[in-house]
């Protein structure tokens, strides 16, 4: 096999989760950020986004741009996928990992952008089972955070009896992958703590103000439960994205944010 030239952590806590620090080099992550920053972002829910390839629509907004009845009033911004090719392609050669092989019908059609300032984040919840593919891969720009991942022991957004919490601290130019367990038994979120510590040293690394800006780049495949490319379905209620930015701090966040 060939030997890598990443740090691969596989967790043992979670299965399924692999972190890769310094999966990006400066160049290409300036690259990621400079190709981002030429395009326009779609500010209807709380943070902005963009949709590289195939969009999705949201399900859990009363908003006309969200779920558009016709062509027409879809009016959220389409971006090619083309210049984020050689991001999924750099994913796919990760020797031993087997991430999107088009062999297993899992080549990623979307590559969807997140913009986290100050102290925004997003609510703990699963990725839709049935709008998105088996392999998630998410790569950090820009600043660090910690990603919460919480088991629930039932499966669902809503669930407040939490078996086990585990905080991943994401750098900038890094790569997580969630597929197995981490996929489907454990959701993730990012909450509002405004200080950010090295999780070795306790050192003070970044305190989230209005200079704080992340950015995170979602690759996967979107599933026909999510499509409206040519048809437009009435929403699915069952389905919850969280996508309303509300977080719930644990008490020592809570501190963390005075």
């Amino acid at each position: 096999m060939k030997e890598s030239p990443y740090e691969i952590n596989k967790s043992e806590e979670i299965p399924g989760l692999v972190y890769i620090p310094n999966f990006l080099s400066a160049e290409e992550h300036d690259k990621l950020v400079d190709l981002i920053d030429s395009n326009p972002f779609c500010h209807i829910i709380g943070r902005r986004q963009q949709f590289y390839g195939e969009t999705y629509y949201h399900t859990t907004h009363n908003d006309p741009r969200l779920q558009p009845k016709s062509k027409e009033d879809d009016t959220v911004h389409k971006l090619s996928m083309d210049p984020m090719d050689w991001l999924v392609k750099k994913i796919q050669d990760l020797p031993g990992l087997n991430l999107f092989n088009p062999d297993e019908d899992e080549l990623p059609t979307q590559c969807l952008v997140n913009e986290y300032v100050d102290k925004f984040g997003i609510s703990s919840h699963f990725d839709d089972p049935l709008a998105f593919g088996s392999t998630i891969a998410s790569v950090s720009l820009g600043e660090p955070i910690y990603f919460t991942m919480k088991k629930p022991k039932i499966r669902t957004n809503a669930c407040l009896d939490i078996e086990k919490e585990i905080k991943v601290f994401l750098e900038p130019r890094s790569l997580l992958i969630l597929q197995g367990d981490s996929r489907y038994k454990w959701r993730h979120g990012i909450t509002k703590a405004r200080l950010i510590r090295d999780p070795i040293t306790q050192e003070l690394v970044r305190r989230r103000d209005d200079t704080y800006r992340r950015l995170s780049i979602t690759i996967r495949k979107l599933l026909d439960g999510r499509k409206r490319s040519t048809i437009f379905a009435e929403p699915d209620e069952k389905t919850d994205d969280n996508d309303n930015g509300v977080v719930e701090d644990t008490l020592d966040e809570k501190k963390e944010n005075l």
